[in-house]
């Protein structure tokens, strides 16, 4: 996990302290990208831990679903605007939550 969070910040540094921001994309994609990004690992801790423990008691699935349709919904927005980060992050995202729901689901469906 540290991996990824080193390849972020180099990756902004780079994008920030280019002489030629302005011609890759401006400030504000660059901070939605950055954020896209953040957003889409930040279920990855709880993937690896639930996969390693084998322990999701305390993992609410309604959330998890609420969260699928929140992000699967970004992504159709994404394709209406035609915004290629907007449609990446929140399609892997999508993706991501949709296995942290489907392991609960197993883990629990299983201890009954």
């Amino acid at each position: 996990m540290n991996e990824i969070g080193g390849i972020l910040v180099v990756l902004a540094h780079f994008i920030i302290t280019s002489n030629n921001v302005s011609s890759i994309m401006d400030f504000e994609q660059i901070i939605g990208i950055l954020a896209g990004i953040l957003t889409t690992i930040a279920v990855i801790p709880q993937i690896y831990k639930a996969i390693k423990s084998k322990n999701v008691d305390d993992i609410s699935p309604y959330m998890f679903v609420t969260l699928c349709l929140g992000v699967g919904l970004w992504t159709y927005y994404g394709f209406l605007k035609n915004d290629l980060p907007i449609i990446i992050t929140n399609g892997v995202s999508f993706i991501f939550n949709s296995c942290m729901l489907i392991i609960a689901l197993t883990a629990k469906s299983e201890k009954n």
